[in-house]
């Protein structure tokens, strides 16, 4: 969230008054905004270059090739709003673009205008008629953007711009669900392939050598270890993996440290176990690719004021003078007598900076300086023996290596530098993916790289990576292409929908899958999720034999989802109480009856019920039988020395560490199946019972008795562990 105020509409006003403070507020808060570079420009068709995405304002139906921006005053509103939306809430334009569109076309044709005051709900009816138009193909985007229209009209309403003030509801309808028949037909065009999996798998155990492959093929390895999403490739740690080992279990997990893009954050990943290998082998190769340029990144970062030292870098002072033939050395520009070096600087380095709109102040202030100080025109010709041997000038200007570090790195270096992206999660110097620039251009002459000699890149350009699995563009072979695997082709994102299918297969919970994708919200999952028909059908078919409820508990006792008492088997009539879970198993008691009448001593309660195939339930018990015995070796050491009341720990423990390990065993049972209920004997024994033998108001023997009757015996323990 940003620091910026809110515009503040006056009551006093009207709405004409409001929409000009209202821009007057957007202008001024345009350049504070976290991420927006300097310089920003108010009056620019598309504030991309400064780091706003989805701020192109052009009209309803205008391409590339023909590109129509609003017409005023609506585009300085339209600006205004995503000013407010991108700058202050710091959320994507996304729809609220596409909406915005359509709300200038459907204001022009019915008031002939652009007075955004005049908006009412005829102007937003046509606005839905007019994106129908245009996008009658992609029922998908006529939706979202007319979702969007209803929020832009509650903006409107909320700073007081309307003339008339009216609420509106979306009237188009969301798209047609698609029956099972075609979920599964574009389902299948969502996972990958048999085919590129196959290729895939072959050129990355061939192993490949050329720098470009190695690259494809490890991020592909990621991406199969765990679903994410490709754009999550660039915050991934080059300490990315590491190891959890289960002591009790003598067994050790992989795990990845992954940055979810989408709300969910730093989380540990479990990898496949099918994968760990190839995962740590993708880890190895691309973290010998790329540690020189995180060295690199590390340096420039370290050294801002400093230029990057190679070979060709002239032995001076950062503020001794240069000639141009030393500038354009410490440039790595190269020069003859047909290209010198004084039009070389200018043609190819001061002037593309200078026509960049996005620009630090300091920055521009070098380069008009540079520029004011070289003469214009051919200069005068020097002349020997007849001949032209070069062209003098007045130049004023003094150029240092401080002076073009500066513009060095505003030219080559990506603009969020020393942060991946302008979401700031990771730095170049960190992130496993970190190249110098032109890295991956040696290696085949078909990738269309613009050089950029002392630039930092990932290896895992979306864009690029997109290129060599899809050959989408028909200038960059794809991988597969190179590899000789004609036809084979596969969308970046069909990985994720992949081990999601997978996962969804295997009976995992929705609250795990969503976990471990990334994802917030589990109501995506059936997106991600391609079973076939037959599949679906027999999940449907086994939750109505019955058979899937020790299933669901099971899932909700391992993910600590709440559990009713009805998935107890229906053994409760109060069917909708939400249950407590023990360290061992789940409780039935009532806590809004009563407290706990044991004191929490579960495994002498007759209330708990162990889940068989509940991990983590197991392991507590085998922590507390570790406990037990403990105490019990301390209380027999007791006895021996005649300690008083030492007897009393003896029988306790020993009989707690049989109870214990009795349900190990039966949890450990392979004739259980997983998800049968194992219920604990109770030993009477309570808290209150307790207190009142103790003030005399209940017979001890009638406690000792009743205990006695619940208690089981050491032989009945001995039998439940088949000794």
């Amino acid at each position: 969230m940003s620091n910026i105020i809110p515009f503040k509409p006056k009551k006093d006003l009207d709405a004409a008054a409001n929409l000009a403070g209202f821009i007057t507020w957007a202008k001024t808060s345009l350049s504070l905004g976290e991420g927006v570079k300097f310089g920003i420009e108010w009056d620019a068709d598309s504030w991309v270059p400064w780091n706003i995405a989805g701020t192109r304002v052009s009209t309803l139906g205008a391409t590339k090739s023909h590109p129509i921006v609003m017409t005023q005053p609506f585009r300085d509103f339209a600006k205004a709003v995503m000013v407010n939306r991108a700058v202050l809430q710091s959320k994507k334009i996304g729809n609220w673009g596409e909406a915005l569109k359509g709300l200038e076309a459907g204001l022009r044709e019915q008031t002939g205008g652009g007075d955004v005051t005049q908006i009412n709900a005829a102007v937003c009816a046509k606005a839905c008629h007019l994106i129908q138009q245009a996008w009658a193909t992609n029922e998908h985007r006529v939706y979202q953007a007319s979702c969007a229209l209803p929020h832009i009209v509650t903006l409107l309403r909320n700073k007081r711009l309307l003339s008339t003030p009216f609420t509106w509801t979306n009237p188009i309808p969301c798209p047609k669900t698609p029956t099972l028949e075609e979920e599964e037909k574009t389902g299948s065009k969502k996972l990958p392939s048999d085919a590129s999996l196959i290729a895939l798998g072959e050129i990355f155990n061939a192993p490949p050598s050329m720098r470009l492959d190695v690259m494809v093929t490890s991020s592909v390895a990621l991406l199969l270890s765990a679903p994410a999403r490709i754009s999550e490739l660039a915050y991934v740690h080059h300490d990315v993996e590491f190891i959890e080992v289960d002591r009790d279990a003598d067994d050790s997990q992989l795990y990845l440290r992954w940055y979810g893009s989408k709300g969910f954050g730093d989380k540990p990943v479990p990898v496949l176990e099918q994968m760990r290998g190839p995962c740590e082998t993708a880890i190895r190769r691309v973290r010998a690719l790329t540690e020189e340029g995180r060295e690199y990144a590390q340096w420039l970062e370290e050294h801002p004021e400093k230029f990057p030292p190679h070979a060709k870098l002239p032995k001076k002072g950062l503020d001794s003078p240069l000639s141009y033939e030393e500038a354009c050395d410490a440039l790595l520009l190269t020069y003859n007598k047909e290209t010198n070096p004084r039009y070389r600087l200018k043609a190819n380095f001061l002037n593309p900076i200078s026509r960049r709109k996005a620009l630090s102040p300091k920055a521009r202030e070098i380069v008009d300086e540079l520029l004011n100080g070289l003469e214009e025109g051919t200069g005068r010709p020097v002349y020997e023996k007849g001949k032209l041997v070069r062209r003098e000038f007045n130049d004023t200007c003094v150029l240092t290596l401080r002076k073009i570090n500066i513009l060095m790195r505003e030219k080559y270096l990506p603009p969020t530098f020393p942060y991946t992206d302008k979401k700031r999660v990771i730095k170049f110097s960190q992130a496993l993916f970190t190249l110098r620039t032109g890295m991956l251009n040696d290696d085949t002459a078909n990738c269309q790289s613009t050089e950029k000699p002392f630039g930092v890149t990932l290896g895992c350009n979306k864009m690029r990576l997109s290129a060599n699995l899809t050959g989408a563009q028909k200038k960059t072979q794809s991988i597969f292409e190179r590899w000789n695997y004609p036809g084979v082709r596969v969308n970046s994102h069909a990985f994720r929908h992949y081990l999601n299918t997978a996962a969804h297969r295997t009976g995992l919970s929705d609250v795990l899958i969503a976990a471990w994708s990334g994802r917030v919200d589990i109501d995506t999952n059936p997106v991600y999720n391609h079973e076939t028909i037959a599949e679906k059908a027999a999940g449907v078919a086994q939750y109505r034999d019955g058979t899937y409820r020790n299933e669901k508990l099971l899932d909700k006792v391992r993910t600590n989802q709440p559990i009713l008492a009805s998935d107890l088997a229906g053994l409760r009539k109060d069917q909708d109480r939400i249950l407590h879970e023990s360290s061992f198993g789940v409780c039935v008691h009532d806590f809004a009856e009563s407290p706990c009448p044991k004191g929490g001593s579960c495994l002498t309660c007759g209330k708990q019920v162990c889940v068989k195939g509940a991990e983590q339930k197991l392991k507590n018990l085998k922590v507390e039988l570790k406990r037990l015995v403990q105490n019990l070796q301390r209380a027999e050491a007791a006895l021996e020395r005649g300690d008083f009341g030492a007897q009393c720990w003896v029988d306790k423990w020993g009989k707690d560490r049989l109870k214990c390990e009795s349900l190990i065993a039966l949890l450990e049972n392979p004739e259980l199946e997983d998800g049968a209920l194992i219920w604990t004997p109770d030993d009477g024994w309570t808290v209150t019972a307790n207190v009142l033998a103790r003030q005399g108001l209940l017979d001890p023997q009638e406690v000792a008795i009743a205990a006695e009757q619940q208690t089981p015996s050491l032989e009945h323990l001995m039998g439940l562990m088949g000794r």
